[in-house]
């Protein structure tokens, strides 16, 4: 899901080392980029389809099948918001905590 992209490059930079954070964050980023175009195609080709048996013209069922992946996505994105940490020990980033940033004064 679209939302995971910018975490899963967040995650990538607290959890490797320096010297192979680089890396880690292309290979997050292109396959999390290659997975999500192959499976919203699949979603819609999955879809439309159906939409077409069901009498639909192939522009009206394409466009409505676009609405269930844009929903999943909404959906998705919700529960990792609600649900995921922002890293392995704290539920919520304090980056004054890594030594990032000094706190606001």
């Amino acid at each position: 899901a679209g939302a995971s992209f910018v975490t899963s490059q967040l995650w990538c930079s607290l959890v490797f080392a320096p010297n192979i954070i680089g890396p880690a964050r292309a290979t997050a980023g292109g396959w999390g980029n290659m997975g999500g175009g192959v499976a919203h195609f699949f979603i819609v080709w999955c879809l439309c389809k159906p939409f077409q048996a069901m009498g639909m013209g192939v522009d009206l069922a394409w466009r409505v099948s676009m609405f269930f992946p844009a929903i999943l996505l909404l959906i998705i994105a919700g529960v990792m918001k609600k649900n995921c940490w922002d890293t392995p020990t704290a539920k919520r980033l304090d980056v004054t905590a890594m030594g990032k940033t000094s706190k606001a004064s």
